[in-house]
């Protein structure tokens, strides 16, 4: 039954093409009961020009119920076929095959083998998919998705060019489709518009998928593995399915790439949403490509939108070429420490990351260098959690980068001196520290006196600001929040700068600093009176 708002429910009705002499179904349908005129012409016309099994061929003999549709299959042109009107018997041994897949409230068939593929995968790679996917689930990167496609590259598996596509913005299936390519998925969506005209079930092209179903809907075998093996889940609603779908329709066997690709990029476009969240919803966003690696350390490079590919591919030289390799090795490591964070934390790591900021989008900077290097998560930072997990693994410029992270801190800056298109002379308020950055667009629009709530680090000599509020505040108003910063430290003075290092304080900060942000913006908000 479907019910619409404001209607009364109406039951679909399945037309079906079946040839005795082959015992197949060789075309079929879903139509609603005003859709139901025409619909036996356009199948027995479809099953004969696209049959679902062989080639295309054209009946002798064709049996019907009902007058109505007999002279409806005489406007069928070419049709050389007797029309014979009376009992078609045989269709209810489809009828009963189709009630018996169909058994258990509309579950998936328990016909499989379940998530190991009998013995095919190992329970490692499925582990791994199933953590992957209980951070996704969390992330929810299909909350106001319009469905832009992603390229999706990843060299260790063989994989250039595929197109992702998220999927879950009408709230009813959530997770994404995998094409080969992206002519594949506009393969996809001519003949799924072939299918809904009537035409047979065909998708154009095989592709991988993973969506999210309860723990009822789930094949009997693939929920029994999923108990025995206790794989983590978000919720008994979240349970990841998934699946492999040839062009003619029909489910095939995953295999251990397959798998592997699949947990690959659930862990990627974890990460992904969070670092880019306006990537997948606003169509006018920059384009954006990002590396990232989950817990197997595989590399995906996701480029947004598709055809953005091309222009990340000019490789540049000199200063700039030094410049994008750093930007390459700070996005593969902050993108496999946020992987990481989101499969080891789940939703408590999205939800508290969020929960400091009144305005994520005026924060954008600030936020994932704060939430994986400050922000306390249960007593520790997401950074001493990567570091005793991961920390042997880490070499060259990534140890580096990740120590001169740990090193930094987060504080109030004042503007002391600008150096237009060059880079700022700061003050930190707080501990009376003074550095020079190198920050050529920074410089452009800021002024002397400005001060800024930001992340700052060392790196190869220099400082750089690795993060910042989007809202800078006048010294007046940026030494009531120090004020309160120093009370809660009991320091009249310079505050150490091991303090401010402190994960605590630095929510504290960050929850002043916002404090005073809402004050100003409801001072100037106007009144409403005349």
């Amino acid at each position: 039954m479907v019910a619409e708002p404001g209607r009364d429910e109406v039951r679909p009705l399945i037309v079906i093409c079946y040839e005795t002499e082959s015992d197949l179904v060789v075309g079929q349908t879903l139509v609603m009961p005003d859709e139901l005129t025409g619909a036996c012409a356009r199948v027995l016309s479809s099953a004969c020009a696209a049959p679902s099994a062989g080639a295309p061929r054209t009946p002798a003999r064709v049996w019907v119920e009902s007058v109505e549709i007999a002279e409806e299959l005489s406007s069928i042109k070419g049709l050389r076929a007797e029309v014979v009107v009376g009992e078609v018997p045989e269709i209810d041994g489809v009828m009963d095959s189709l009630r018996a897949s169909l058994a258990g409230s509309g579950r998936a068939s328990d016909e499989g083998p379940g998530y190991l593929q009998d013995g095919g995968l190992s329970r490692e790679t499925v582990g791994a998919l199933f953590e992957a996917a209980r951070a996704l689930y969390a992330v929810a990167p299909w909350k106001d998705c319009n469905e832009c496609l992603a390229r999706i590259d990843i060299p260790e598996l063989d994989v250039a060019g595929a197109c992702l596509v998220v999927i879950g913005a009408l709230g009813d299936v959530f997770g994404f489709l995998l094409f080969p390519s992206a002519d594949a998925h506009e393969q996809f969506i001519e003949a799924t518009a072939r299918t809904r005209r009537g035409g047979p079930d065909r998708f154009g092209t095989p592709f991988t998928s993973l969506t999210f179903v309860c723990a009822a809907d789930l094949p009997s075998r693939h929920r029994r593995e999923a108990m025995r093996e206790r794989w983590p889940v978000a919720s008994s609603e979240a349970y990841p399915l998934p699946e492999r779908l040839d062009s003619d329709g029909l489910r095939r066997s995953l295999t251990e790439r397959d798998m592997k690709v699949l947990g690959a990029v659930t862990s990627a476009l974890c990460a992904f949403a969070v670092r880019h969240p306006r990537s997948l919803t606003d169509p006018d966003s920059a384009p954006v490509r990002e590396t990232s690696s989950g817990r197997d350390n595989i590399a995906v490079r996701i480029t947004v939108p598709y055809e953005a590919y091309e222009l990340f591919e000019a490789k540049p030289t000199g200063a700039a070429g030094k410049r994008e390799s750093k930007l390459k090795v700070e996005d593969r490591l902050l993108g496999r420490m946020l992987g990481f964070a989101c499969e080891t934390l789940g939703r408590s790591f999205v939800a508290e990351m969020e929960s400091d900021f009144d305005d994520i989008e005026s924060a954008v900077q600030l936020v994932l260098p704060f939430g994986l290097f400050h922000r306390l998560y249960g007593g520790r930072t997401v950074a001493a959690r990567f570091f005793d997990a991961h920390g042997s693994e880490l070499a060259g410029e990534e140890a580096k980068l990740f120590a001169a992270h740990r090193e930094g801190w987060l504080s109030i800056w004042e503007v002391e001196q600008v150096q237009r298109g060059r880079g700022l002379e700061l003050l930190d308020v707080l501990s009376g520290q003074r550095c020079t950055v190198v920050e050529k667009t920074l410089s452009r629009s800021v002024a002397e006196g400005h001060c800024l709530l930001a992340c700052v680090l060392r790196m190869d000599g220099r400082f750089v600001i690795n993060g910042m509020h989007g809202r800078p505040l006048a010294a007046p108003v940026a030494a009531l929040v120090a004020e309160r910063g120093r009370r809660r430290l009991r320091r009249k003075r310079e505050v150490p700068v091991e303090r401010l290092r402190d994960g605590r304080f630095a929510r504290a900060l960050l929850g002043y600093w916002e404090d005073a942000v809402a004050t100003l913006d409801a001072a100037l908000r106007p009144s409403g009176r005349g």
